[in-house]
């Protein structure tokens, strides 16, 4: 009897327990959520600010360009952080810092302290978007982690997806600096819900951090995304060396920044070739879509926003859809309909937009872009760590938001930069539009051929088995 009775108290202290870590899922969702929607949401508002602060539209860029590039160097510092920092600490800093980062942009009466709230919160976002992911892989079974992270890729594609949308109609109507004011009502949610609601997941270690792999990455990183924004070869060619250094460095030292062995796993390394096309796909989008249907076709910022909000809609059904196609049919079926769809729909805009096309033309294309995106960028992810051990899961979990985001944003400002490389008017920003996206068809049909061909078709409930 006491053994029942002793079996029974074990089952409800687990099922306890399971319960609490679901819960603690919710806010750090929101902080995802919110993490994902700062990547898009001053796209829309550069012109206004621009002028407000007497600066030029590229050097308003910057507030997307910087946030995205610190981004990208943070995530990289979080399979250490994870590892030496227990979840809620961690967690609770990092929304502080977020939240800091959103009053001082808000407030800001000048454009470089502006840029330097938003540089504040791509530290918060860096941190947020792989310590999101670890939670998940900690808190769900194998044979659950594609609906958990389908979930989670609603709130990556959906965020920045609608967020040309808010932006345009918040700028429009109420000025940019309201677009700060709901960011810190979604940050102070995320962080009074934490305090009550995040726990400790997972072990801690005493690992140390290799300081001159830190310099290395972050350096070549960022002089890296610096010269591909900006067409200058040389400071390309300096990012590529540092970054080729601190490759052949993480094979060298005891405790690598990052642990790059695990791309001799060829599950992890051809689910990341794929999960990189659709952050292309995703920064593409963010960075031409408005230009696009403002600069090209002649409409304001809130017609342009509302003609994207179908495409960020399609999230809402994609990443479950992408979720349950994982848990039940396969990661090939995923990778072929995703990348597939993002080969039409960059073909439509390739080959068929031109520059008195209807409205509806282009919202229909970047349906399908955001449909075959949102397959392929989140679901993905969990088949991709599965065959890693449990002290790689965090190093894979931070190359893939690390990687993700520094291939996926270089695809996404070249592209961007091969559109500029066209002389102004509406006529020639729709030519270089056409071959921008003509570029983006055939990165996705060799994602198609990589999902058709290397691919396997094994289930996540396989996994589980």
């Amino acid at each position: 009897m006491n053994q029942l009775e002793d079996l029974e108290a074990m089952g409800n202290q687990m099922s306890k327990t399971s319960q609490n870590s679901h819960a603690m899922v919710v806010p750090l969702m929101i902080a995802a959520f919110l993490s994902s929607l700062g990547q898009s949401l001053m796209t829309a508002s550069v012109p206004q600010i621009s002028q407000a602060f007497n600066i030029s539209e590229a050097q308003g860029e910057w507030l997307t360009m910087g946030y995205i590039l610190i981004l990208g160097i943070v995530s990289a510092f979080t399979a250490f952080l994870i590892n030496r920092i227990p979840t809620r600490p961690l967690f609770l800093t990092t929304m502080c810092l977020f939240t800091v980062g959103i009053v001082i942009s808000l407030v800001a009466p000048s454009f470089p302290l502006l840029l330097v709230g938003r540089l504040i919160q791509g530290v918060g976002a860096g941190v947020m978007l792989p310590l999101t992911q670890v939670v998940l892989m900690n808190s769900y079974p194998s044979s659950q982690q594609g609906a958990a992270f389908a979930v989670m890729g609603i709130v990556l594609a959906f965020a920045p997806a609608i967020g040309p949308t808010i932006a345009g109609v918040l700028s429009d109507h109420f000025g940019f600096r309201s677009i700060f004011i709901l960011m810190l009502v979604i940050g102070l949610v995320a962080l009074l819900m934490g305090v009550r609601m995040v726990h400790n997941v997972g072990k801690t270690t005493t690992e140390s951090l290799d300081v001159i792999s830190a310099i290395l990455y972050s350096i070549g990183f960022a002089v890296l995304m610096i010269g591909v924004s900006e067409t200058q070869v040389v400071e390309m060619l300096i990012g590529l060396v540092l970054l080729v250094v601190f490759g052949i460095r993480q094979f060298r030292v005891p405790s690598p920044f990052l642990q790059l062995r695990v791309f001799k796993s060829r599950r992890f390394t051809v689910t990341m070739t794929l999960i990189v096309v659709g952050y292309a796909v995703n920064m593409t989008d963010v960075m031409l879509v408005p230009l696009m249907l403002q600069s090209a076709l002649g409409y304001s910022a809130t017609i342009a926003g509302l003609a994207m909000l179908p495409g960020a809609l399609c999230n809402l059904v994609a990443n479950p859809l992408g979720g349950w196609l994982l848990d039940h049919k396969g990661a090939r079926v995923v990778g072929i309909l995703g990348t597939a769809s993002v080969a039409l729909g960059a073909s439509g805009l390739a080959f068929v937009l031109h520059a008195n096309s209807p409205l509806w033309l282009a919202a229909v294309g970047y349906i399908l872009l955001s449909f075959g995106m949102s397959l392929i960028m989140t679901p993905l992810v969990p088949y991709a760590v599965s065959e890693l051990s449990v002290k790689e899961m965090s190093h894979g979990n931070a190359i893939i938001v690390s990687g993700r985001q520094m291939l996926g944003t270089i695809v996404g400002t070249a592209l961007v930069a091969v559109t500029a490389q066209v002389s102004p008017g509406k006529e020639t920003t729709i030519a270089g539009i056409n071959v921008a996206y003509a570029i983006l068809m055939v990165i996705a049909l060799l994602g198609l051929a990589i999902a058709v061909t290397l691919l396997k078709n094994q289930r996540m409930d396989e996994e589980a088995l």
